[in-house]
């Protein structure tokens, strides 16, 4: 199983601590990123994680992925504004407040940069300056505000066919020494990238961004058998290999370009080397330490193994599980361990 995602080899690695942004929104109806539509799961919580990530041997520090800044009603552009109403938002802190708590001041990269030094290194996907720019107030409708990117060094990754790949990704090595790649994931939005990182010589942790808001979409992986039966149900008009969603609705910038993605992305998600952190997704509240602690142990503290599972708990009424010590079978029998499994997913 572990030639299934092919990773380049380094002795190097980087420490890496996943950040609760505080950013959390509620009520989203699921046919915003996918379909179809089950009764019963009728809204999404998404909260937003951002990642430090730390070459020590280097000394250079990246931030990956800002998420919300807390003053958005006053300081985003009023395209930008409406779509956070409407999303009914909340943030209790900026990152910069967050990472000052943990003692941490100095950056090389990050994304929103609008309360970091103009000598920090603003990094975007590909096709974000032909796309993006210019950005608000020159184009109204834009959700980029121009004085967060005055007088900084913007700086667009470019992937090429013949570079390194993790997995079957295009891959940017950014340090230089194979701790740290940016991978290129599009679909969900232009200039879509991901980020793994090698936290030691072997096991790894890739950070995507937002490929998809939680795991519904990733579908069947390599990896051990679901704990139970009651979801197959759901399944029977299409099979026990296919995933419980795909992806649908305005979120995405190119829906079949996000299915193919999240195709390659699948080859990562059975090996227990490898920790999967989907930006939004809400299991992981109750899994993972969050910074200032790192995320460099999570094979010995079973943070595959635990959160493996959890979206199931999404698709709980839609399967027929009404709570309590039972629950109503959908199609096939689950055995003794899998119903207790299950019980404790939901």
């Amino acid at each position: 199983m572990t030639d299934i995602f092919n990773i380049p080899n380094s002795a190097n690695s980087v420490s890496v601590s996943i950040i609760d942004s505080t950013t959390m929104i509620k009520g989203v109806p699921p046919q915003a990123f996918m379909k179809p539509q089950y009764p019963g799961h009728d809204s999404l919580i998404l909260p937003s994680y951002s990642f430090l990530i730390h070459n020590k041997r280097l000394d250079r520090t990246i931030i990956y992925d800002l998420a919300v800044r807390k003053d958005w009603e006053t300081s985003s552009p009023p395209a930008l504004q409406q779509q956070l109403k409407l999303a009914n938002i909340s943030v209790q802190k900026d990152i910069r407040d967050i990472l000052e708590e943990g003692v941490i001041s100095s950056f090389d990269h990050i994304r929103n940069p609008s309360r970091f030094e103009k000598n920090t290194k603003l990094i975007v996907g590909p096709g974000f300056k032909q796309n993006l720019l210019p950005c608000y107030p020159t184009i109204r409708n834009s959700t980029i505000n121009e004085k967060d990117l005055m007088g900084r060094d913007l700086y667009e990754l470019e992937f090429s066919d013949t570079g390194p790949k993790v997995g079957r990704f295009p891959a940017f090595d950014y340090f230089g020494d194979g701790c740290f790649y940016s991978l290129d994931t599009p679909g969900h939005a232009v200039g879509h990238i991901s980020g793994f990182a090698r936290l030691r010589p072997s096991p790894q942790l890739p950070l995507p961004d937002c490929i998809v808001p939680n795991p519904l979409l990733l579908g069947r992986t390599p990896a051990p058998p679901c704990p139970g039966a009651i979801f197959e149900a759901l399944l029977a008009d299409k099979g026990r290999d296919k995933p419980f969603y795909c992806p649908a609705g305005p979120i995405h910038h190119d829906q079949e370009e996000t299915r193919r993605t999240i195709v390659k992305f699948q080859e990562a998600g059975g090996r227990d080397d490898i920790f999967v952190v989907l930006a939004h997704d809400e299991v992981l509240l109750d899994v993972v330490d969050f910074f200032p602690n790192t995320a460099n142990d999570f094979l010995n503290k079973g943070w595959v193994q635990k959160s493996r599972w959890l979206f199931l708990r999404d698709l709980a009424r839609p399967a027929g599980y009404a709570g309590g010590s039972s629950f109503r079978r959908g199609k096939g029998r689950a055995d003794e361990m899998g119903c207790v499994l299950c019980r404790q997913l939901i």
